[in-house]
């Protein structure tokens, strides 16, 4: 054993002791100084810290021959209630064993000390670890060292919770960290394949319509073409009389000249309609780019009227047999917004509004401003939705429709378009006979974009 310093040096040590924890950095750092300090004070050959870590004490840090540097050389785990310590962490009450050699509870371990003083290291009534201190001789510890090392733990408990607290924090915060970088970057995945099933749904609603386009385009081209082929045969027949009534022949003449005004009445007829079924070709074609826009534009202010009108010039195929349409817009009804965006969402209200009039009925579109809001309403009179499923409508992949016949994205997509985009609202209200979607978009008049109206 060292020799002992005296009470003064004592005193002096445990207030430098108890300013330089304050000073110590991290839990690390402050458990080390407290086994530099407690050993070189008291001068005994080991001086060893345990801590508890659920049920459990290990030895964290080490001063004197179990020391290698800064650390426990070997270091060992003791249960609670096992061995001088584990008694000594149950209980809570210090103990002084003067000889380890007559107690059955002593733990060898790679320092077999021949005498031990333990202190417990109490917080709010649990204990946290242990001070143990060993001697190479038998009867090395007095009372005065017990209370000595005793103060020495009430000083340092507190220190030594906050210590740990703080590891805590940053641990949680480098956790925290770590799950939010994670996060992120599922959240840019998330992001990607909703893009991608975005995409996804608006060309399977654009496939719904491709044969119904086909059908429309086809019958203004098909008689415009038929109508050019007749004039083509008129303009052979009027090469003829043309020749004709330059002859001899004043009777010929004057018949040839009758026939030559009536086709040449009807060749303008014909010329006429054939520019206006091209005409109307051409307007069908320029909707379906505007409503099928796979490019993304920027934010403007949108006519919606028209924006639904060229939609229902689109989707015009959807309403025939025995499914009808009625609009009722009112005038100048301007948003702010993403017309590809807002087309797409038209376009899959309507495709669904009609789909619920398996044996025929009526679609009804109507536009309104009210006083902060554009408001559109579209609706049917089909046998409606089950009241059930109405708070799941538009919950992404959720669909009523059989396998196959619905991705479940439709309204989803409405949703995200309307609310998280255009900061809108999208309701729906349905009952038998009649369903009703609402959409309200803001109005946005002062914000510097300028229309005609």
């Amino acid at each position: 054993m060292a020799e002992k310093t005296s009470d003064s040096t004592i005193l002096t040590s445990v207030d430098s002791f108890a300013r330089a924890m304050l000073d110590a950095a991290d839990l690390d750092d402050l458990l080390w100084l407290i086994a530099e300090n407690v050993g070189k004070t008291l001068g005994f050959d080991d001086c060893v810290i345990y801590l508890s870590d659920a049920g459990e004490l290990k030895q964290v840090a080490s001063f004197g021959v179990k020391a290698d540097g800064r650390k426990v050389s070997k270091p060992i785990i003791i249960e609670f209630g096992k061995g001088i310590v584990g008694t000594v962490a149950q209980t809570g009450i210090a103990e002084i064993v003067q000889s380890t050699r007559t107690d059955p509870r002593y733990i060898f371990d790679q320092f077999s000390g021949l005498s031990e003083l333990t202190v417990p290291l109490r917080y709010a009534g649990e204990t946290i670890g242990v001070f143990d201190i060993e001697s190479a001789v038998e009867d090395a510890f007095s009372q005065d060292d017990l209370t000595f090392l005793q103060t020495i733990a009430n000083i340092a408990t507190p220190r030594l919770i906050s210590a740990q607290y703080q590891r805590t924090i940053v641990s949680t915060q480098k956790s925290l960290e770590e799950s939010n970088k994670l996060l992120k970057e599922k959240v840019d995945t998330l992001e990607r394949n909703q893009q991608s099933l975005v995409q996804s749904a608006k060309m399977a609603s654009i496939g719904q319509l491709a044969s119904g386009i086909a059908h429309e385009i086809n019958t203004p081209l098909g008689y415009s073409l038929s109508n050019l082929q007749t004039a083509e045969s008129y303009i052979d027949e009027l090469v003829g009389m043309n020749a004709t009534l330059h002859g001899s022949m004043p009777e010929a003449n004057q018949v040839n000249k009758a026939r030559f005004l009536s086709l040449a009445t009807d060749f303008s007829e014909l010329l006429a309609e054939t520019i206006e079924g091209l005409n109307s070709a051409k307007d069908i074609v320029a909707d379906l780019r505007t409503v099928a826009r796979i490019q993304d534009v920027d934010t403007t202010m949108v006519d919606i009227n028209d924006c639904l009108q060229k939609t229902l010039s689109v989707y015009r195929n959807l309403f025939k047999d025995n499914v009808s349409l009625e609009t009722n817009f009112s005038r100048s009804v301007w948003a702010s917004g993403n017309p590809g965006k807002l087309n797409q969402v038209f376009a899959n209200i309507l495709i669904n509004a009609v789909q619920a009039l398996s044996s025929g009925g009526m679609v009804k579109v109507s536009t309104a401003t009210l006083d902060d809001c554009v408001s559109i309403m579209i609706e049917d009179d089909g046998e409606g939705i089950a009241e059930d499923n109405l708070p799941h409508l538009f919950t992404p992949f959720f669909t009523t429709k059989p396998i196959g016949k619905g991705t479940g994205l439709g309204l989803s997509i409405c949703y995200r378009i309307v609310v998280e985009e255009h900061g809108g609202e999208i309701l729906v209200d349905s009952t038998r006979g009649c369903t009703k979607f609402s959409i309200k978009l803001p109005l946005n008049r002062d914000d510097g974009f300028s229309r005609d109206v």
